[in-house]
């Protein structure tokens, strides 16, 4: 049976489509996996600063709860997408978005601010349906207005004919069980201070701009300060450092948890336990493997 060289052509641009997508894929949830697996768990409190995993329980953040747009719920982080039907029964996406609110993660030591812009979510809340509308709200306006648009969502959900628009939702929520994958870092407390010389070297900046303050120290009045007189200016600066570092309370310790400033290095957030990501992963990159060399083996008949 003989190939048109028109059909030899799309055969050969679909296997390396396919190669070049396997290959990705492969590298990249085979990648996801070893992270998961290599990286181990640390407790809030104690975590070092860096890439870790944290296990805990999702919790609304400083801006409190988020509403999604399609459900109405409320929750801490939500993704949504608006699809519509056309010809030959293909979907195709008309809008979505995602929160990028912050959230926390708590387990029994502390909590964690997570930033999730840049996460790969995966395993939460999934909730799909259909309707007629293709701007579907479920908070509709008060009083007359807001009575005819919830019937008109209401009959639309119940309709016989072709529902044309397919809604997806994904979301996480108070109280759901947390598995993070990121860069942990710790901002205030003690040892966020400034190191005490560059501290006294500001002080003492300052001082020098300060005429009548500088003139405390010249003893002889001859308007510049010998090696005495500045060793003075020194000391005293150095003592109302000390007492102003003794005053100063600790700022708090903020745990905050985002992409990876490393590149390579994946930002997961899920509902799911480390196991299940895992063997996803796994299950995952085993296909795309055999993608790969189904894909790679069909580029060599093409080419030989």
């Amino acid at each position: 049976m003989s190939i048109s060289a028109d059909s030899a052509g799309y055969l050969t641009l679909a296997a390396i489509v396919g190669f070049c997508a396997c290959v990705f894929f492969s590298w990249r949830d085979f990648r996801y996996a070893r992270a998961l697996s290599d990286t181990p768990t640390s407790k809030i409190r104690s975590a070092p600063q860096g890439y870790v995993e944290l296990v805990g329980q999702a919790q609304p953040g400083p801006q409190g709860q988020v509403v999604a747009p399609l459900s109405g719920v409320s929750c801490i982080w939500y993704r949504y997408g608006v699809e519509k039907k056309g010809g030959k029964g293909k979907w195709t996406t008309l809008h979505r978005g995602v929160s990028e609110h912050p959230f926390l993660i708590s387990d029994d030591t502390g909590e964690c601010l997570i930033y999730p812009d840049g996460a790969e979510v995966v395993k939460t809340r999934r909730k799909s349906w259909r309707g007629d509308d293709p701007m579907y709200q479920t908070q509709p306006a008060a009083g007359v207005l807001g009575s005819a648009q919830a019937l008109g969502q209401f009959l639309s959900g119940i309709s016989f004919g072709e529902q044309r628009y397919r809604y997806t939702e994904y979301r996480i929520m108070p109280g759901d069980p947390l598995h993070a994958l990121g860069y942990f870092r710790s901002v205030g407390g003690a040892s966020e201070r400034p190191e005490k010389r560059g501290q006294l070297a500001i002080l003492l900046e300052q001082w020098k701009r300060d005429e009548k303050r500088m003139n405390l120290f010249d003893r002889d009045g001859d308007g510049n300060l010998d090696a005495d007189e500045w060793s003075a200016a020194v000391s005293a600066a150095e003592r109302q450092l000390s007492r102003d570092m003794l005053n100063r309370p600790d700022d708090p310790v903020i745990h905050t948890l985002s992409s990876p400033t490393t590149r390579g290095r994946p930002f997961l957030l899920s509902t799911a336990s480390e196991s299940s990501l895992v063997r996803g992963y796994q299950i995952r990159a085993a296909a795309a493997t055999v993608g790969l060399v189904i894909s790679g083996g069909c580029l060599v008949l093409l080419f030989a």
